[in-house]
């Protein structure tokens, strides 16, 4: 039945939402809330303070820095948290 699919795909990614927050609070220096209502996630990354001198050095943002040497080491793009207003 269509209710049946529609609980049998909630509990995947309800699952799957589980296993990537379980995975993120897993790595050093990485802290994520549960994700609620939604696959997003908003992990807290703390940053080495060489990168965080190298970033007041240039002028720019921790997190952009952050995230574009990770999109450059392993082709993961993640938004950065200051474009939202984050610190």
């Amino acid at each position: 039945s269509h209710a049946a699919e529609e609980a049998q795909i909630y509990e995947s990614l309800k699952r799957r939402a589980t296993l990537m927050v379980d995975g993120l609070n897993a790595i050093p220096g990485i802290s994520c809330q549960k994700a609620e209502g939604a696959m997003y996630a908003f992990p807290s990354v703390e940053m080495p303070p060489k990168a965080v001198a190298h970033a007041l050095a240039n002028g720019v943002a921790v997190d952009n820095v952050y995230a574009l040497s990770l999109l450059e080491a392993t082709g993961i793009c993640v938004v950065s948290a200051s474009g939202f207003g984050q610190k």
